[in-house]
């Protein structure tokens, strides 16, 4: 079992990594993680290295806290498509 914590921005890569039943995503709102950062860390620059060092950091030390991330069931997506295609516009389904 594999833990992850992703930037919720990154909605592409979670729909792609949900896919792998062995890994656990933790979506992590980049404010939070900002916040998170501040508290310890005041005057350093934001680095790459720093960056991933708060990640870590956040995740091993609140990871009883950190909600993993719940794929969408079928029928939730199944609904989702049903409500798009319902507030499609008239025209576009119209038979050709």
């Amino acid at each position: 079992m594999s833990a992850y914590c992703l930037d919720t921005t990154a909605a592409n890569l979670i729909v792609f990594l949900e896919t792998y039943s062995w890994i656990t995503l933790y979506p992590i709102n980049p404010i939070s993680l900002q916040k998170f950062r501040e508290t310890f860390v005041t005057s350093a620059p934001r680095t790459t290295a720093r960056t991933l060092s708060t990640w870590t950091e956040l995740l091993l030390s609140h990871h009883d806290k950190l909600k993993p991330w719940q794929p969408e069931t079928a029928r939730l997506v199944n609904f989702k498509q049903l409500v798009l295609h319902r507030r499609a516009p008239s025209w576009t389904n119209a038979p050709a």
